[in-house]
């Protein structure tokens, strides 16, 4: 954004700003949606910047958040005449991002292709004013933009610009209410609690605006990074992470520079510089609503009862309205009854008894959204059997509609299966375990009806303590399983063996595995005292550096939660030998081609070749002992006696000195 002139500014948040937006919906943030006819939700931000020409120029910046790496790439505006774009905000309704003209007042339509319309002037947009902050509302209906008086400086009016009203396109205004002045830069809302995020360039701090429209200074106890120039455009990712580029203005600024910001402690820090002129806005696309569907449990036999949960996680900065949730279980199943949370007035237009759900008219609610199904199976085929759920009356960012995926899946956006068992193939074996101390054998199965053993015992699991032939009758409303099963005990002891203790000289590395009788291992994790390095925590053969005397620790745990552990104890030889040659003969045969040092692992801090005369003729530095590519190839000088000296830091963190002398023949 532009400057409010030569000040200098930090971002304190010593006192705290209550500024009052009269407006019910103050921003919520800019949506994008995938289609070849608007711009992608793919997690993008866009920018504009102006250059020294005043002309803006329009950017796409495609960041992945894990590593902070990203891509800028220039999409060129087709356009009637130069323009000074300001006040970016996403429609949610036609995939297009809208703007203010700077200069001329106009609204402005960019589509992916770069093309740029004028819908003219608002009416009722007063000329008097300068617009430098904006953004669209969740609902895709108006642009709101704060108006700031030029001759003082500071924010006096939000305006309200219908833009899905044309050709009227009528601008609505309310007065800026606020305990001290302040001058909006731009605004951002968090795509996971809705909260609307905005930069006051006159207090130098960030601002929370709230659903009702009342804005507020951060209050976390802790100050703010300073930053010299200020954020021209603020923008949310997908994960809720705050991002500001900076704006020039300030003296010693560096503008054009995007930060991370820490929206509960205000702290910052430095990404990278973009390309782009002096002044900056933009939007982002954070906004993400998703459906989770699982089916527990997922095996089963008939007349067994599932639980399926259905969660919509509305992470779209505001609340989504009259959505419908549509989804035809397989014809095995039928509903038995609904349990919702964060329920309000819906329409369910089928459910019990059935096994079509549809709910309609279901407002969602910021973040999770909760809906439980019990249903039971009767009598069917052995098979998968998987349904999709489809969640629809969404805005066309979200392409009107989004379909559930099953969070138990590495596939995305998949159907969420049944599998119907065999009861026929069920044997009891399949399904024994002992307890951790191998004194116990429990016997059990997954069906759920009326057990009968043979020692006339009636629960589900079936306690064991000695050998012998044991058998089970199962009746259920459907079948009738029975089956038998001869128990031998085990009297053998779960162990874990790591070996013998192990000495190693600094800096060498050594192989950690294990000796165990446990089957079916779940979990594995190694840990090491201080002085060790460690490769890998859950590997099954790992491998340590030591820089001191330590321990390596072993626990591994099986699929019925039960662990057993070791310890390796290892004793390091602190002796630091290094070898380096005598004689330099760089023929490419191959053998002392190139004067290296050789011996204990450690690191290179300088290497430095003389002449008996004491002039310095090589210098390197940081780089690996027994690195093939380090060390002097004796180039560029006479066959002679050379002295050098190298300074190693070793593993333990000792730096020590050597020196010698080498001849080098031609």
């Amino acid at each position: 954004m532009r400057s409010l002139g030569r000040f200098i500014y930090s971002l304190s948040l010593s006192r705290v700003l209550v500024l009052y937006l009269n407006i019910l919906f103050l921003v919520a943030g800019c949506i994008v949606s995938g289609s070849a006819q608007g711009f992608p939700c793919d997690g993008s931000f866009y920018f504009v910047s102006t250059d020294r020409k005043g002309e803006s120029l329009f950017y796409r910046l495609i960041m992945r958040e894990a590593d902070l790496t990203f891509s800028v790439e220039e999409i060129p505006l087709i356009a009637d005449r130069k323009r000074h774009i300001t006040c970016l905000g996403y429609n949610v309704k036609d995939r297009m991002i809208y703007g203010l003209d700077f200069n001329s007042y106009e609204l402005l339509r960019i589509g992916p292709d770069g093309l740029l319309t004028s819908l003219g002037r608002p009416e009722n947009l007063d000329t008097a004013f300068q617009y430098y902050a904006g953004d669209m509302t969740a609902d895709g209906r108006r642009l709101v933009v704060l108006a700031r008086n030029p001759m003082t400086g500071i924010d006096e009016r939000v305006y309200s610009i219908q833009v899905n009203d044309p050709p009227r396109y009528y601008a609505g205004f309310f007065p800026v209410v606020s305990d001290v002045p302040v001058a909006l830069t731009d605004i951002a809302v968090d795509p996971l609690v809705g909260v609307t995020y905005g930069f006051d360039y006159l207090g130098g701090q960030l601002v929370e605006t709230n659903r009702s429209g009342s804005t507020t200074a951060n209050h976390s106890p802790f100050p703010i990074e300073k930053v010299k120039e200020g954020f021209g455009a603020l923008f949310f990712g997908r994960s809720g992470q705050l991002y500001g580029l900076a704006s020039a203005g300030r003296p010693g600024g560096d503008q054009n520079t995007l930060y991370q910001i820490n929206k509960s402690r205000g702290g910052t820090s430095k990404i990278d510089r973009l390309p782009g002129g002096e002044d900056t806005d933009g939007c982002s696309c954070p906004f993400v609503i998703e459906v989770y569907k699982k089916i527990t449990p997922n095996e089963l036999f008939g007349c067994q009862e599932v639980e399926i949960e259905y969660i919509l996680n509305n992470q779209a900065g505001i609340g989504q309205v009259y959505t419908r949730l549509q989804d035809i279980l397989p014809s095995v199943l039928q509903i038995e009854d609904l349990q919702m949370e964060n329920l309000f007035t819906v329409d369910v237009r089928s459910g019990v008894g059935t096994n079509v759900l549809d709910i309609d008219e279901w407002t969602l609610v910021l973040g999770e959204n909760k809906l439980t199904i019990h249903a039971r199976l009767g009598t069917a085929s052995p098979g998968d059997y998987g349904s999709q759920a489809l969640l629809s009356n969404l805005p066309l960012a979200f392409n009107h509609q989004v379909v559930s995926d099953d969070p138990e899946t590495l596939v995305q956006l998949d159907s969420t299966f049944i599998s119907i068992l065999d009861v026929q193939k069920m044997e009891l074996e399949d399904f024994a375990f002992s307890s951790c101390d191998l004194d116990t054998v429990y016997l059990t199965t997954p069906i759920a009806g009326s057990y009968q053993w043979s020692g006339g015992a009636t629960s589900p699991k079936l306690p064991v303590l000695e050998e012998g032939l044991y058998m089970v009758t199962i009746e259920t409303d459907c079948f009738t399983f029975f089956d038998s099963i001869q128990v031998e005990m085990d009297t053998s002891v779960l162990f874990l063996d790591l070996g013998p203790d192990r000495q190693v000289k600094l800096g060498d590395p050594l192989k950690l595995d294990f000796v165990s009788n446990m089957s079916a291992i779940q979990e594995i994790a190694w840990s090491v005292s201080e002085d060790l390095s460690l490769n890998c925590s859950d590997c099954p053969v790992a491998g340590v550096i030591a820089s001191g005397d330590g321990s390596a620790f072993l626990r591994i745990r099986d699929e019925r939660g039960c662990e057993v552990f070791d310890t390796l104890h290892i004793l390091v030889d602190p002796t630091k030998r290094i070898y380096v040659p005598n004689a330099l003969t760089p023929n490419g045969d191959g053998i002392n081609d190139r004067l290296q040092i050789y011996g204990t692992n450690g690191l290179i801090k300088s290497l430095k070749i003389y002449t008996r005369w004491g002039a310095l003729v090589s210098e390197q530095r940081l780089i690996n002992i027994d690195d093939p590519s380090g060390g002097w190839d004796g180039s560029g000088v006479p066959a002679g006696v050379y002295i050098w000296t190298a300074e190693i830091l070793f593993p333990d963190q000792v730096t020590q000195h050597f020196t010698g002398t080498i001849t080098l023949i031609r």
